[in-house]
């Protein structure tokens, strides 16, 4: 009976095989229909890299938008701190003028030409700043199509250090000329 059932097993998997070496080749496609998957495969990997190029230039659109963004605030700042250095030179040759009405014996050679040195600076600094904003709209543009839009953001980011530098440096001087005017009223106080 063992062998029976061994033959018999036998005998079934052998139609099987057989049934699926012959007929599943019977039900493949044709050489069209594989045509038409190849085409249907193109196609929709060219509407995938469309897609994609849809998501980088609305991705870079958004990066331009935030750059610039970015700068108009970077402007404002620096235009801010321009007034507010520009007032606080103004209030400081005020108090001088102030002071040596009181005090017309009191040499304030060295503060004014301080002083001056402070407005001049501030002056060019300015006139810096206001040619930077002039011509950042082309930059900005430049660095949108240029291969490597970080060369030209670091030159931007170079331009803007040196500005700030000089604000930094008149900050400085002013904080000196204050210093210096409070130690002549030591001893002064009426």
């Amino acid at each position: 009976m063992i062998l029976s059932v061994r033959n018999l097993t036998r005998t079934a998997f052998t139609v099987l095989f057989l049934f699926a070496l012959f007929a599943l080749p019977v039900s493949a496609q044709s050489p069209t229909a594989r045509a038409n998957n190849r085409v249907n495969a193109e196609e929709r990997v060219a509407e995938r890299e469309a897609s994609r190029e849809a998501r980088r230039v609305a991705l870079t659109e958004q990066g331009m938008a935030r750059i610039r963004e970015f700068l108009a605030r970077v402007n404002t700042r620096f235009q801010a701190a321009i007034n507010r250095l520009a007032n606080l030179i103004e209030r400081i040759e005020a108090r001088l003028v102030k002071f040596s009405e009181e005090n017309p014996d009191v040499d304030l050679s060295q503060i004014e030409a301080d002083l001056g040195e402070a407005k001049t600076l501030l002056a060019e600094t300015e006139a810096e700043f206001e040619e930077l904003k002039a011509s950042l709209p082309g930059m900005v543009e430049e660095m949108f199509e240029s291969d490597n839009p970080r060369e030209f953001f670091m030159q931007i980011k170079e331009a803007y250090s040196g500005i700030r530098t000089n604000l930094v440096e008149v900050h400085t001087m002013l904080a000196h000329i204050i210093g210096d005017i409070k130690g002549l009223r030591i001893g002064n106080t009426q």
